[in-house]
């Protein structure tokens, strides 16, 4: 459709649990901006739509300025709250959002979703709970519970339920994938992922890995523990090739030398490293996503 989809959270004022969703056509014109309610006021970071849905996952990740005197932050995650998931078929008003319960954690970001009739499957880096943030209590989670992992869930809507299927048991974060896919059934995915996860090392990712997710199998390349690697994006080898056939993007902050490096990985080939490294004459900021634009 070439349709852009958006969304704002707390968007009535600091603590409102209003949100919007936006869409722009092709050309780039708004072509609607609606109002609604989320269940409670929360840091919404992402969403997800399919073929036929758009969906707003809703996390306990609570904000209350009450809270921020008593804690020091008025966000915490807030295991008292359940996850509430707003389904919205594509086109219709924003009051007819079901709202379905989800699986308690937190969720950043999604690598995609699709539908098949009444049937969900989003793709997702879930944490157990919301990591950098405290728990209710004041508290800061677990070091476990800090570690994304990639799941799958398979939303029914006949019955509204949400069941979790472990994908891959290595921390990762920054999903993505062929874009040309976006909303439909995909077959690959890629990560940011840290095999070796020591509590020195920041958080940062020092893989990325291609997950083949029809058959499971996986490809990693390792930038070397206490190295960082950024999300890795997919560039399309060719405007028809097809899903997966292409190259991966990404940056790589060099701990010891203080330095960066872009490299281009063969989408298909991982494992055998870069196929070209531009060495960059300085440091590039860690951050989090980046995007590939044709001329």
């Amino acid at each position: 459709t070439g349709e852009l989809h958006g969304f704002g959270y707390m968007t009535g004022y600091a603590g409102s649990p209003t949100m919007t969703y936006h869409v722009l056509d092709k050309t780039g014109a708004l072509i609607r901006s609606d109002e609604f309610a989320a269940p409670y006021p929360a840091m919404v970071h992402d969403f997800v739509i399919t073929q036929d849905y758009v969906l707003f996952p809703i996390f306990p990740l609570t904000f209350d300025m009450a809270r921020a005197a008593k804690i020091g932050s008025p966000y915490a995650f807030d295991a008292a709250q359940s996850t509430q998931i707003g389904v919205l078929k594509r086109g219709a008003p924003v009051a007819d959002i079901r709202w379905i319960e989800g699986p308690l954690c937190f969720v950043f970001h999604y690598l995609n979703a699709w539908n098949d009739r009444d049937q969900i499957t989003v793709d997702t880096i879930e944490f157990a709970v919301a990591p950098n943030f405290p728990l209710a209590d004041g508290t800061l989670p677990s070091y476990a519970d800090a570690q994304g992992k990639l799941v799958r869930w398979h939303i029914n809507l006949k019955n509204g339920v949400v069941r979790q299927e472990p994908v891959l048991d290595v921390a990762s974060e920054f999903p993505r994938m062929d874009e040309r896919h976006a909303g439909n059934r995909h077959r690959h995915g890629y990560i940011a992922a840290a095999s070796t996860r020591q509590r020195g090392d920041k958080g940062l990712f020092h893989e990325i890995t291609h997950i083949d997710l029809d058959s499971g199998s996986t490809r990693t390349w390792d930038a070397g523990v206490g190295n960082g690697v950024s999300e890795p994006v997919f560039v399309p080898a060719r405007g028809g090739a097809a899903e997966g056939v292409g190259w991966l993007l990404a940056t790589v902050y060099k701990h010891d030398a203080k330095s960066s490096d872009l490299v281009v990985l063969n989408a298909e080939a991982v494992n055998d490293g870069p196929v070209a490294t531009i060495r960059l004459d300085h440091r590039i900021p860690f951050g989090f996503h980046g995007s590939w634009r044709p001329n």
